[in-house]
Parts: structure tokens; C-alpha cells; sequence
């Protein structure tokens, strides 16, 4: 339990300085107005699905020492979809990784199509009901 709370590398350590917002999707839809933020949980039993069919990917070295966040902006631009990383190679934590193991990085576009495949199956009119 000690080596939760002192390591940094933890999310836990992070989280207590980050927003909830800084570890959901982030999925921008462009309407009439303007561009809007929608979130998409990241932990939905349809993402994991999403996420874990991507068949495109690159290969990364985990050294141990960089942070996952680090590797998600490298690949996307973006730090926010560190979680798809780490799903994708079915960790739940930034610990379970074995320094110098080879880590596999959805392709961005497939990571995106299926993001946006997951919110569009949020959208109103979207799920047919059979009676």
C-alpha cells in the first residue's frame, strides 16, 4: 500500500491534482454553432469493445520511466486518450506495465472511428427497442 501513495507515477497522486475531465474522452462534434465537447465514457462496456477490435497499431518499448500520457500525446496529440493505450493492451494501470515490454498503439484513425462509432450510439433515435 505504501508504494500507491509515494510513487508519482500513480494516477492517484495525479488525480488529486487533475480535473475529472483530464481522464474522460473528449469527442468534438461540430454543430451550426460552433464546435461542442461531448464526453463518451471511457469505461462503457461498447468502448471496451470499440477499443480492444482495433485491428491497426504501432509498437512502443515501455521504458519504465516515461509517463503514459507521454506516449498517447506522441501517438494522438493529445494526452486524453492515454486510457485507450492502456485498454488496448488490457492494463488497467500504468504499474502493471513491465518496464521494457512492448506496448501496442491503436492507430489514431481507428481509435477515433471507434470512438465516434460508440457516440453515435448515444444519439437520439439511435437504439431501436423491439416489443
Amino acid at each position: 500500500m505504501a508504494r500507491y501513495n509515494q510513487d508519482p507515477r500513480l494516477s492517484t497522486f495525479y488525480n488529486a491534482r487533475a480535473s475529472i475531465k483530464e481522464f474522460q474522452s473528449v469527442v468534438p462534434i461540430e454543430n451550426e454553432n460552433g464546435t461542442v465537447e461531448q464526453r463518451v465514457d471511457m469505461l462503457d462496456p461498447k468502448m471496451l469493445r470499440a477499443i480492444r477490435q482495433i485491428e491497426s497499431h504501432s509498437y512502443e518499448r515501455y521504458d519504465g520511466t516515461t509517463h503514459i500520457t507521454t506516449y498517447a500525446k506522441n501517438a494522438y496529440g493529445t494526452t486524453t486518450w492515454w486510457w485507450a493505450i492502456m485498454m488496448y493492451n488490457g492494463f488497467i494501470h500504468p504499474l502493471e506495465i513491465e518496464p521494457g515490454s512492448i506496448i501496442k498503439i491503436p492507430a489514431r484513425v481507428a481509435l477515433e472511428n471507434a470512438i465516434e462509432s460508440v457516440r453515435r450510439s448515444y444519439e437520439p433515435g439511435s437504439r431501436t427497442v423491439n416489443i
